[in-house]
């Protein structure tokens, strides 16, 4: 898979991938482009390219 999304408030859920994904040297945005954090409702994982193809649609 070269890119994820999530949507939720279930934090705990996505929670150990976004770790997983950061210890990685990867990064991991929240849905609007801010950086995760407590209180995202969601995340996007994946290359920059990706990432900002999945921000687009999700933003229509």
């Amino acid at each position: 898979m070269d890119a994820y999304w999530e949507f939720s408030h279930g934090i705990y859920e996505w929670m150990a991938g976004a770790l997983l994904i950061e210890e990685a040297g990867g990064s991991l945005p929240a849905i609007d482009g801010k950086p995760f954090t407590w209180g995202n409702s969601g995340i996007i994982a994946g290359h920059e390219q990706l990432r900002a193809e999945i921000a687009k649609i999700l933003a229509q």
